[in-house]
């Protein structure tokens, strides 16, 4: 069915022909040919298709064409002056280096034309704000966490550790693999506190709630922990460690998982004219988005119910593990509202302790908590990605010919398992 339209566009009048179904940012770029509006994840979650409407910031991704007939559309094409010089904004972004990749800069630009909102700038009455205290080791035991100092500090409202998520769930894991014997892989226990062992650089021991986060700060410094390292399993080229990371995977192997028809491929090597070997390290690396993870979490007596505003680029699985799978309250008793994420290249798309433990605390001291990751805190905490190590090898008759592939790659899943 095709439906005719008009919009001003970037200040210019136009009419168009388009199906009921087409969306506003494939109209803009199919038909307008104004690709600076990217598509990014199709689900209204990243903002790359951010335009505005009437001046309002909308994801064109998740508007139809026909909703857009009789507006005002400007896109990032829309914003520079006429003399070419940039809009104030668009300056803004390049003076204070906000571009990273630039594919989702246009969308930022636009949303940030709005007044954006995210999740630091949102406050409550009675906003109270976290600190979270982090191991210094690698991998240790956890003797003892001692938070009397803490709990008398000026504008403390609450502190908790380990000891007091004993009886709460942990971050679960929604996807699982199977090992080529047939059994499931390991999933250890994920606790929101750490509790007996710390497992790397930055695991949280204890949650100091303040008043301030001036006054957070300050009390989580007298929070002291006694640890007896342990060795550190940092080298997924090394064969694992002799001290498990945890005691449900005594090896520290997760799983081991194939694909292919293993006696085929190792005949075809045997026989095959010429056999290159390649060694390689897929290194390490930490998603930096401009907006580090924050959260905001307030419960609501009256109704037994919470509200957590989260920088997170998957609300609805958020909601469903935290709901059913940690803390067992029930999906309808828990909201989570995801404002402008500010960047996330994958890191905010995973359920973390942080959000949980303010959602689970917020019941607790019965005040709005707050936390907002400092860069370094991120670097520590946010999910990595890569760091395989991998021999690949490739199998060829005496023209070349490719025969067969053989990979083997041993794959650093951190000292817990992520959501996905």
């Amino acid at each position: 069915m095709s439906i005719s339209i008009t919009v001003q566009l970037n200040g210019k009048p136009v009419s168009a022909q388009v199906q009921a179904s087409t969306s506003l940012v494939d109209f803009l770029r199919d038909q307008q040919r104004l690709t600076g509006t990217h598509v990014g994840c199709d689900t209204a979650q990243c903002g790359a298709c951010t335009v505005l409407v009437d001046g309002k910031a909308v994801k064109s991704c998740n508007m139809l064409a026909v909703q857009a007939d009789g507006h005002a559309i400007t896109t990032i094409e829309g914003l520079a002056n006429a003399d070419g010089s940039l809009h104030p904004m668009q300056a803004a972004f390049r003076d204070c280096h906000g571009l990273q990749c630039g594919f989702c800069t246009p969308g930022m630009v636009m949303s940030a034309l709005d007044n954006g909102q995210y999740t630091d700038d949102i406050v409550h009455q009675g906003q109270t704000y976290a600190v979270f205290v982090r191991s210094p080791h690698a991998h240790a035991k956890l003797l003892k966490v001692d938070t009397e100092a803490a709990r008398s500090a000026p504008g403390v409202v609450g502190v908790f550790t380990g000891e007091d998520f004993v009886n709460v769930g942990g971050l679960p894991c929604g996807w699982l693999i199977t090992s080529v014997d047939g059994t499931p892989m390991k999933e250890p226990k994920h606790p929101l506190l750490a509790h007996g062992k710390v497992r790397h650089v930055g695991d949280q021991v204890a949650v100091v709630i303040a008043e301030t986060l001036a006054q957070a700060k300050a009390a989580a410094s007298l929070v002291h922990a006694d640890y007896e390292a342990l060795p550190a399993y940092v080298d997924p080229g090394a064969e694992p460690g002799s001290v498990p990371v945890h005691d449900e995977a005594p090896d520290n192997l997760c799983y081991t998982w194939a694909l292919g028809d293993k006696a085929a491929i190792d005949a075809t090597f045997a026989s095959a004219a010429h056999v290159t070997r390649l060694e390689y390290r897929n290194n390490r690396l930490i998603p930096n988005a401009i907006e580090p993870r924050a959260a905001n979490a307030i419960y609501n007596r009256s109704d037994d119910s919470y509200t957590l505003h989260v920088a997170n680029q998957n609300p609805h699985v958020e909601r469903l593990l935290m709901a059913a799978f940690v803390l067992g309250i029930p999906e309808h008793k828990l909201r989570v509202v995801a404002p402008d994420v500010g960047g996330g290249f994958g890191s905010k798309i995973f359920l973390y302790a942080e959000e949980t433990v303010l959602v689970w605390a917020s019941k607790q001291v019965n005040r709005p908590i707050k936390w907002t990751a400092e860069r370094s805190e991120s670097f520590l905490t946010d999910a990595h990605g890569r760091d395989h190590v991998t021999v690949a090898e490739m199998a060829a008759d005496e023209q070349g010919k490719f025969l067969a592939m053989r990979v083997h790659t041993r794959a650093n899943l951190g000292a817990y398992l992520s959501t996905f």
